[in-house]
Protein backbone atom coordinates (compact mmCIF):
# COMPACT_ATOMS: atom_id res chain seq x y z
CA UNK A 1 0.00 0.00 0.00
CA UNK A 2 1.36 3.50 -1.41
CA UNK A 3 2.02 5.63 1.56
CA UNK A 4 2.05 9.54 0.34
CA UNK A 5 4.91 11.69 2.42
CA UNK A 6 4.76 15.02 0.97
CA UNK A 7 6.93 14.56 -1.70
CA UNK A 8 5.76 14.93 -5.38
CA UNK A 9 8.67 13.70 -7.22
CA UNK A 10 9.94 10.45 -5.80
CA UNK A 11 11.91 7.30 -6.77
CA UNK A 12 10.41 3.90 -7.18
CA UNK A 13 11.46 0.61 -8.04
CA UNK A 14 9.73 -2.15 -9.89
CA UNK A 15 10.91 -5.34 -10.88
CA UNK A 16 9.27 -6.17 -14.12
CA UNK A 17 11.13 -2.98 -15.60
CA UNK A 18 14.62 -5.09 -15.03
CA UNK A 19 14.38 -7.09 -18.36
CA UNK A 20 13.82 -3.43 -20.02
CA UNK A 21 16.34 -1.28 -21.67
CA UNK A 22 17.99 1.49 -19.14
CA UNK A 23 16.32 4.58 -19.41
CA UNK A 24 18.06 6.61 -16.73
CA UNK A 25 20.12 8.72 -19.09
CA UNK A 26 19.31 12.72 -19.71
CA UNK A 27 15.60 12.86 -21.38
CA UNK A 28 15.27 9.45 -20.17
CA UNK A 29 18.04 8.46 -23.30
CA UNK A 30 18.89 5.20 -23.40
CA UNK A 31 22.38 4.32 -21.89
CA UNK A 32 24.25 0.85 -21.71
CA UNK A 33 23.72 -0.21 -18.53
CA UNK A 34 21.89 -3.26 -16.65
CA UNK A 35 18.18 -1.56 -15.79
CA UNK A 36 18.11 -1.88 -11.86
CA UNK A 37 14.11 -1.25 -12.18
CA UNK A 38 14.04 2.48 -10.77
CA UNK A 39 11.90 4.94 -12.41
CA UNK A 40 11.08 8.68 -11.33
CA UNK A 41 7.55 8.94 -10.23
CA UNK A 42 5.79 12.02 -10.61
CA UNK A 43 2.32 12.98 -8.99
CA UNK A 44 0.83 15.94 -10.89
CA UNK A 45 0.02 18.50 -8.38
CA UNK A 46 -2.80 21.17 -8.29
CA UNK A 47 -3.26 24.87 -7.03
CA UNK A 48 -5.09 24.17 -4.18
CA UNK A 49 -4.45 24.23 -0.50
CA UNK A 50 -5.18 20.48 -0.32
CA UNK A 51 -1.64 19.18 0.67
CA UNK A 52 -2.32 15.56 -0.61
CA UNK A 53 -3.00 13.90 -3.59
CA UNK A 54 -6.40 12.47 -5.00
CA UNK A 55 -7.79 9.29 -4.40
CA UNK A 56 -8.01 8.48 -7.84
CA UNK A 57 -3.89 9.32 -7.94
CA UNK A 58 -3.01 7.39 -4.89
CA UNK A 59 -5.75 4.76 -6.46
CA UNK A 60 -3.78 4.53 -9.61
CA UNK A 61 0.28 4.57 -7.91
CA UNK A 62 -1.59 1.39 -5.71
CA UNK A 63 -2.86 -0.29 -8.78
CA UNK A 64 0.42 0.07 -10.95
CA UNK A 65 2.21 -1.12 -7.67
CA UNK A 66 0.09 -4.37 -7.66
CA UNK A 67 -0.14 -4.93 -11.23
CA UNK A 68 3.16 -4.01 -12.52
CA UNK A 69 3.71 -7.23 -14.33
CA UNK A 70 0.58 -6.80 -16.03
CA UNK A 71 0.66 -3.04 -16.92
CA UNK A 72 4.13 -3.45 -18.31
CA UNK A 73 3.21 -5.91 -20.55
CA UNK A 74 0.43 -4.49 -22.17
CA UNK A 75 2.53 -1.16 -22.09
CA UNK A 76 4.47 -3.45 -24.57
CA UNK A 77 1.55 -4.41 -26.30
CA UNK A 78 0.54 -0.91 -27.22
CA UNK A 79 3.96 0.22 -28.42
CA UNK A 80 4.25 -2.98 -30.69
CA UNK A 81 0.72 -2.06 -31.96
CA UNK A 82 2.12 1.32 -32.89
CA UNK A 83 5.70 0.15 -34.18
CA UNK A 84 4.35 -0.23 -37.74
CA UNK A 85 3.99 3.70 -37.94
CA UNK A 86 7.24 4.29 -36.27
CA UNK A 87 9.38 2.14 -39.03
CA UNK A 88 7.08 4.06 -41.56
CA UNK A 89 8.33 7.04 -40.26
CA UNK A 90 12.08 6.11 -39.94
CA UNK A 91 12.12 4.29 -43.42
CA UNK A 92 14.25 6.67 -44.72
CA UNK A 93 17.41 5.55 -42.61
CA UNK A 94 20.65 4.19 -43.33
CA UNK A 95 19.89 0.23 -43.66
CA UNK A 96 22.69 -0.55 -40.85
CA UNK A 97 21.10 2.09 -38.57
CA UNK A 98 17.73 0.70 -39.34
CA UNK A 99 18.75 -2.59 -38.75
CA UNK A 100 20.24 -1.55 -35.52
CA UNK A 101 17.89 0.86 -33.96
CA UNK A 102 14.64 -0.03 -36.00
CA UNK A 103 14.57 -3.68 -36.18
CA UNK A 104 11.65 -5.66 -37.36
CA UNK A 105 10.33 -7.46 -34.64
CA UNK A 106 6.87 -9.09 -33.87
CA UNK A 107 6.56 -10.30 -30.04
CA UNK A 108 6.02 -7.59 -27.26
CA UNK A 109 9.48 -9.17 -25.22
CA UNK A 110 11.30 -7.95 -28.72
CA UNK A 111 10.43 -4.46 -27.75
CA UNK A 112 12.52 -4.46 -24.57
CA UNK A 113 15.74 -4.35 -26.11
CA UNK A 114 14.51 -1.31 -28.12
CA UNK A 115 12.31 0.91 -25.32
CA UNK A 116 13.18 1.35 -21.58
CA UNK A 117 10.52 3.69 -18.91
CA UNK A 118 12.68 6.46 -17.06
CA UNK A 119 9.61 8.97 -15.69
CA UNK A 120 6.07 7.61 -14.61
CA UNK A 121 3.55 10.60 -14.73
CA UNK A 122 0.71 10.25 -12.48
CA UNK A 123 -1.91 12.43 -14.01
CA UNK A 124 -5.05 14.49 -12.77
CA UNK A 125 -7.28 12.76 -15.02
CA UNK A 126 -9.28 9.70 -14.38
CA UNK A 127 -11.51 7.23 -14.95
CA UNK A 128 -13.84 5.64 -12.79
CA UNK A 129 -11.75 6.40 -9.83
CA UNK A 130 -7.96 5.87 -11.11
CA UNK A 131 -6.21 8.25 -12.53
CA UNK A 132 -4.44 8.24 -15.83
CA UNK A 133 -0.91 7.04 -15.82
CA UNK A 134 2.14 8.12 -18.51
CA UNK A 135 5.15 6.57 -19.00
CA UNK A 136 7.84 8.29 -20.89
CA UNK A 137 10.41 6.39 -22.31
CA UNK A 138 13.79 6.19 -24.16
CA UNK A 139 14.00 4.55 -27.42
CA UNK A 140 16.85 3.19 -29.87
CA UNK A 141 14.63 4.74 -32.80
CA UNK A 142 14.69 8.58 -31.80
CA UNK A 143 17.24 9.30 -28.53
CA UNK A 144 16.35 12.97 -28.79
CA UNK A 145 11.70 12.84 -28.35
CA UNK A 146 11.71 9.44 -27.11
CA UNK A 147 8.73 7.91 -26.80
CA UNK A 148 5.45 8.18 -24.35
CA UNK A 149 2.25 6.22 -23.70
CA UNK A 150 -1.00 7.43 -21.61
CA UNK A 151 -2.78 4.39 -19.82
CA UNK A 152 -5.79 3.58 -17.75
CA UNK A 153 -5.31 0.57 -15.55
CA UNK A 154 -4.33 -1.40 -19.20
CA UNK A 155 -6.44 0.95 -21.86
CA UNK A 156 -4.24 3.16 -24.09
CA UNK A 157 -5.39 7.07 -23.87
CA UNK A 158 -2.73 8.22 -25.86
CA UNK A 159 0.78 7.21 -27.41
CA UNK A 160 3.43 9.30 -29.21
CA UNK A 161 7.06 11.39 -28.55
CA UNK A 162 7.86 11.40 -24.86
CA UNK A 163 5.71 14.82 -23.86
CA UNK A 164 2.59 12.70 -24.83
CA UNK A 165 3.54 11.08 -21.24
CA UNK A 166 3.80 14.31 -18.91
CA UNK A 167 1.55 16.86 -21.13
CA UNK A 168 -1.73 17.56 -18.66
CA UNK A 169 -3.84 20.17 -17.41
CA UNK A 170 -2.55 20.68 -13.57
CA UNK A 171 -5.64 23.41 -12.46
CA UNK A 172 -8.52 21.97 -11.30
CA UNK A 173 -11.89 22.25 -12.86
CA UNK A 174 -13.13 25.76 -12.17
CA UNK A 175 -10.03 26.91 -11.40
CA UNK A 176 -9.70 30.94 -11.83
CA UNK A 177 -6.53 32.66 -12.02
CA UNK A 178 -6.37 35.25 -8.91
CA UNK A 179 -6.84 38.87 -9.50
CA UNK A 180 -3.67 39.51 -7.29
CA UNK A 181 -1.00 36.93 -7.66
CA UNK A 182 -0.62 35.03 -4.18
CA UNK A 183 2.96 34.02 -2.80
CA UNK A 184 2.12 30.23 -1.51
CA UNK A 185 3.31 29.03 2.10
CA UNK A 186 4.43 25.14 2.95
CA UNK A 187 1.33 23.03 4.35
CA UNK A 188 1.85 22.33 7.99
CA UNK A 189 1.03 18.65 7.47
CA UNK A 190 4.40 18.40 5.55
CA UNK A 191 6.26 21.27 5.51
CA UNK A 192 6.87 21.91 2.19
CA UNK A 193 5.83 23.51 -1.38
CA UNK A 194 3.95 21.37 -3.64
CA UNK A 195 6.16 21.66 -7.55
CA UNK A 196 3.23 23.59 -8.98
CA UNK A 197 3.29 26.08 -5.81
CA UNK A 198 7.36 26.59 -5.77
CA UNK A 199 6.98 27.04 -9.98
CA UNK A 200 4.25 29.92 -9.25
CA UNK A 201 6.19 31.81 -6.42
CA UNK A 202 9.18 32.07 -8.68
CA UNK A 203 7.14 34.06 -10.90
CA UNK A 204 5.37 36.14 -8.17
CA UNK A 205 7.84 38.85 -8.12
CA UNK A 206 7.49 39.33 -12.15
CA UNK A 207 3.25 38.79 -11.88
CA UNK A 208 2.96 42.21 -9.55
CA UNK A 209 4.15 43.71 -12.26
CA UNK A 210 2.98 42.22 -15.05
CA UNK A 211 -0.20 42.50 -13.19
CA UNK A 212 0.14 46.48 -12.68
CA UNK A 213 0.57 45.86 -8.91
CA UNK A 214 3.61 48.43 -8.24
CA UNK A 215 2.66 49.56 -4.85
CA UNK A 216 2.37 45.99 -3.52
CA UNK A 217 5.75 45.37 -5.33
CA UNK A 218 7.33 48.60 -3.74
CA UNK A 219 5.80 47.93 -0.20
CA UNK A 220 7.66 44.23 -0.59
CA UNK A 221 10.91 46.00 -1.63
CA UNK A 222 10.51 48.24 1.19
CA UNK A 223 10.16 45.69 3.53
CA UNK A 224 12.75 43.06 1.83
CA UNK A 225 10.52 40.73 0.75
CA UNK A 226 11.76 41.35 -2.96
CA UNK A 227 15.55 41.66 -3.71
CA UNK A 228 15.63 43.81 -6.75
CA UNK A 229 18.76 42.78 -7.22
CA UNK A 230 19.01 39.01 -7.02
CA UNK A 231 19.84 36.86 -9.72
CA UNK A 232 16.57 35.72 -11.93
CA UNK A 233 15.60 32.52 -12.06
CA UNK A 234 16.33 30.63 -15.46
CA UNK A 235 13.29 31.19 -17.30
CA UNK A 236 12.09 34.11 -15.33
CA UNK A 237 12.12 37.46 -16.84
CA UNK A 238 14.13 40.23 -14.84
CA UNK A 239 11.74 42.88 -13.47
CA UNK A 240 13.29 45.62 -15.96
CA UNK A 241 12.34 43.72 -18.92
CA UNK A 242 8.77 42.89 -17.48
CA UNK A 243 8.42 46.80 -17.00
CA UNK A 244 9.28 47.51 -20.17
CA UNK A 245 7.96 44.86 -21.95
CA UNK A 246 4.42 45.85 -20.19
CA UNK A 247 5.30 50.28 -21.22
CA UNK A 248 5.37 50.59 -18.02
CA UNK A 249 8.01 53.37 -18.14
CA UNK A 250 7.56 55.27 -15.14
CA UNK A 251 7.95 51.90 -12.73
CA UNK A 252 10.99 51.31 -14.85
CA UNK A 253 12.89 54.70 -13.95
CA UNK A 254 12.07 53.75 -10.58
CA UNK A 255 13.81 50.49 -10.88
CA UNK A 256 16.43 52.52 -12.22
CA UNK A 257 16.92 55.23 -9.29
CA UNK A 258 17.06 51.61 -7.14
CA UNK A 259 19.98 50.35 -9.06
CA UNK A 260 18.24 48.43 -11.82
CA UNK A 261 20.34 48.00 -15.03
CA UNK A 262 18.62 47.99 -18.08
CA UNK A 263 21.34 45.20 -19.12
CA UNK A 264 19.66 42.99 -21.90
CA UNK A 265 16.77 44.92 -21.83
CA UNK A 266 16.87 46.28 -25.72
CA UNK A 267 17.65 42.50 -27.32
CA UNK A 268 14.64 41.39 -24.99
CA UNK A 269 12.46 44.10 -26.81
CA UNK A 270 13.68 43.99 -30.16
CA UNK A 271 15.45 40.76 -31.28
CA UNK A 272 12.49 39.62 -32.14
CA UNK A 273 8.83 40.62 -31.78
CA UNK A 274 9.75 44.43 -32.20
CA UNK A 275 8.21 47.12 -29.87
CA UNK A 276 8.54 50.42 -30.94
CA UNK A 277 7.75 52.55 -28.33
CA UNK A 278 9.75 50.78 -25.61
CA UNK A 279 12.61 50.18 -27.98
CA UNK A 280 12.51 54.45 -28.80
CA UNK A 281 12.30 54.89 -24.83
CA UNK A 282 15.36 52.64 -23.85
CA UNK A 283 17.46 54.76 -27.14
CA UNK A 284 16.48 57.71 -25.11
CA UNK A 285 17.74 56.35 -21.78
CA UNK A 286 20.85 56.24 -23.54
CA UNK A 287 21.07 52.15 -24.28
CA UNK A 288 23.51 52.01 -26.81
CA UNK A 289 22.49 50.19 -29.80
CA UNK A 290 25.30 48.53 -30.52
CA UNK A 291 25.60 46.41 -27.34
CA UNK A 292 26.15 42.71 -27.07
CA UNK A 293 24.00 40.06 -25.85
CA UNK A 294 25.45 37.55 -23.19
CA UNK A 295 26.26 35.61 -26.43
CA UNK A 296 28.29 38.38 -28.26
CA UNK A 297 25.70 39.66 -30.43
CA UNK A 298 24.25 42.72 -31.09
CA UNK A 299 20.50 43.48 -32.38
CA UNK A 300 21.57 44.24 -35.93
CA UNK A 301 23.58 41.12 -36.61
CA UNK A 302 20.96 39.01 -34.94
CA UNK A 303 18.58 40.45 -37.45
CA UNK A 304 21.57 39.74 -40.29
CA UNK A 305 21.78 36.36 -39.28
CA UNK A 306 17.60 35.92 -39.62
CA UNK A 307 17.66 37.76 -42.82
CA UNK A 308 20.66 35.57 -44.22
CA UNK A 309 19.04 32.13 -42.80
CA UNK A 310 15.76 33.17 -45.20
CA UNK A 311 18.07 34.17 -47.68
CA UNK A 312 19.19 30.07 -47.44
CA UNK A 313 15.96 28.91 -47.53
CA UNK A 314 14.83 31.09 -50.60
CA UNK A 315 17.57 29.38 -52.40
CA UNK A 316 16.80 25.73 -51.70
CA UNK A 317 13.50 26.14 -52.22
CA UNK A 318 14.55 27.46 -56.01
CA UNK A 319 17.10 24.99 -56.32
CA UNK A 320 14.34 21.95 -55.31
CA UNK A 321 11.41 23.97 -57.20
CA UNK A 322 8.94 24.29 -54.54
CA UNK A 323 6.69 26.45 -54.45
CA UNK A 324 6.75 30.24 -53.45
CA UNK A 325 6.45 30.61 -49.83
CA UNK A 326 4.89 33.99 -49.19
CA UNK A 327 5.41 33.85 -45.52
CA UNK A 328 9.21 33.42 -45.81
CA UNK A 329 8.66 36.72 -48.49
CA UNK A 330 7.04 38.45 -45.81
CA UNK A 331 9.74 37.47 -43.36
CA UNK A 332 12.97 38.90 -45.81
CA UNK A 333 10.73 42.41 -46.14
CA UNK A 334 10.59 42.70 -42.41
CA UNK A 335 14.22 41.98 -41.64
CA UNK A 336 15.38 44.25 -44.18
CA UNK A 337 12.98 47.02 -42.67
CA UNK A 338 14.50 46.10 -39.24
CA UNK A 339 17.91 46.33 -40.47
CA UNK A 340 17.49 49.52 -42.09
CA UNK A 341 15.70 51.23 -39.29
CA UNK A 342 18.97 50.06 -36.90
CA UNK A 343 21.65 51.30 -39.16
CA UNK A 344 19.79 54.54 -39.65
CA UNK A 345 20.42 54.59 -35.26
CA UNK A 346 23.64 54.18 -35.58
CA UNK A 347 24.04 50.28 -35.61
CA UNK A 348 27.71 49.41 -36.58
CA UNK A 349 27.55 46.18 -39.34
CA UNK A 350 31.24 45.94 -39.28
CA UNK A 351 31.14 45.24 -35.48
CA UNK A 352 31.86 41.44 -35.22
CA UNK A 353 30.39 38.58 -33.02
CA UNK A 354 31.46 35.72 -30.75
CA UNK A 355 32.50 33.99 -34.10
CA UNK A 356 34.33 37.22 -35.76
CA UNK A 357 31.89 37.88 -38.17
CA UNK A 358 30.74 41.31 -39.07
CA UNK A 359 26.89 41.40 -41.21
CA UNK A 360 29.14 40.77 -44.44
CA UNK A 361 30.93 38.34 -43.96
CA UNK A 362 28.07 35.69 -41.93
CA UNK A 363 26.57 35.78 -45.31
CA UNK A 364 29.86 34.02 -46.89
CA UNK A 365 28.14 30.70 -47.14
CA UNK A 366 25.27 32.01 -49.67
CA UNK A 367 24.81 30.99 -52.91
CA UNK A 368 26.57 33.94 -55.10
CA UNK A 369 23.34 35.32 -56.37
CA UNK A 370 21.84 35.69 -53.23
CA UNK A 371 24.74 36.78 -51.56
CA UNK A 372 25.05 39.61 -54.05
CA UNK A 373 21.70 40.79 -53.10
CA UNK A 374 22.01 40.22 -49.16
CA UNK A 375 25.58 42.88 -49.85
CA UNK A 376 24.07 45.56 -51.96
CA UNK A 377 21.23 45.66 -49.89
CA UNK A 378 23.33 46.06 -46.68
CA UNK A 379 25.83 48.63 -48.88
CA UNK A 380 22.61 50.54 -49.66
CA UNK A 381 21.69 51.08 -45.94
CA UNK A 382 25.15 52.01 -45.23
CA UNK A 383 25.31 54.47 -47.88
CA UNK A 384 21.81 56.29 -46.59
CA UNK A 385 23.22 56.49 -43.42
CA UNK A 386 26.30 57.45 -44.15
CA UNK A 387 28.16 54.47 -42.76
CA UNK A 388 31.62 53.50 -43.74
CA UNK A 389 34.02 50.71 -43.24
CA UNK A 390 36.19 51.11 -40.84
CA UNK A 391 39.38 52.24 -41.53
CA UNK A 392 42.32 49.59 -42.21
CA UNK A 393 45.08 49.66 -39.11
CA UNK A 394 48.44 50.70 -40.97
CA UNK A 395 50.94 48.07 -40.34
CA UNK A 396 54.54 48.24 -41.78
CA UNK A 397 55.38 45.24 -44.61
CA UNK A 398 57.30 42.55 -43.77
CA UNK A 399 60.04 43.82 -46.63
CA UNK A 400 60.11 47.11 -45.82
CA UNK A 401 63.94 48.33 -46.14
CA UNK A 402 62.93 51.78 -45.34
CA UNK A 403 65.96 53.44 -42.93
CA UNK A 404 64.47 52.61 -39.11
CA UNK A 405 63.76 55.92 -37.14
CA UNK A 406 66.14 57.33 -33.99
CA UNK A 407 63.60 55.47 -31.67
CA UNK A 408 63.74 52.05 -33.12
CA UNK A 409 67.86 52.42 -33.57
CA UNK A 410 67.75 52.98 -30.12
CA UNK A 411 65.39 49.96 -29.61
CA UNK A 412 67.46 47.81 -32.10
CA UNK A 413 70.86 48.81 -30.72
CA UNK A 414 72.74 45.23 -30.65
CA UNK A 415 74.65 45.01 -27.23
CA UNK A 416 77.89 43.43 -27.02
CA UNK A 417 78.16 39.77 -25.50
CA UNK A 418 78.75 39.86 -22.44
CA UNK A 419 81.62 37.47 -20.89
CA UNK A 420 80.39 34.51 -19.15
CA UNK A 421 81.46 33.74 -15.95
CA UNK A 422 84.19 31.49 -15.49
CA UNK A 423 82.73 27.86 -14.29
CA UNK A 424 83.98 27.06 -10.68
CA UNK A 425 86.04 23.40 -10.99
CA UNK A 426 84.23 21.05 -8.94
CA UNK A 427 86.55 20.33 -5.90
CA UNK A 428 86.04 16.59 -5.10
CA UNK A 429 87.38 16.71 -2.07
CA UNK A 430 84.56 18.66 -0.74
CA UNK A 431 81.27 18.48 -1.83
CA UNK A 432 78.86 21.10 -3.68
CA UNK A 433 76.02 21.86 -1.10
CA UNK A 434 73.61 22.33 -4.44
CA UNK A 435 74.16 19.29 -5.42
CA UNK A 436 72.70 15.71 -4.29
CA UNK A 437 75.42 13.56 -3.38
CA UNK A 438 74.84 10.86 -5.91
CA UNK A 439 75.56 13.34 -8.50
CA UNK A 440 78.68 14.50 -6.62
CA UNK A 441 80.12 10.83 -6.79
Amino acid sequence: MYEFDGNWISKMSFESLKSFRNASGAYTGIVNRPNTGQVTLHIVDQLTNDPDPTPAQLNAINYLIDSEQYVFAKLLEHVLADYPRIREMYAGMDEEDMLRDCPPISEPDEMKKLIGVGNVFIHLEEVDGIANIGFECGCTWDEEHGHGIVMNREDLIRIGQADIAFSTKQEPAGYTVPAVPIKHKPHPKYGVLKPHQITENKWYASRLISGNHIEEFKRQVAEGEIDLHAKPEPNITPFMHTAILRSNFDFALWLKSQGVSFSGALHKVAARAFKEEAFEFLLEQGVNINQKDSSGRTLLQMRARQLVTCYDQQWQAIKYKKPENPFLLENIQLQKKMIRKFIALGANPYFKNQHKQDCFTMASHLQEEMKAEYHDFLRECCAESGVGPPSPKTRKPKNDFSPPSQSTKKQNKIEPPKAKPEAKKPNKDKPDPDKPWWKFW
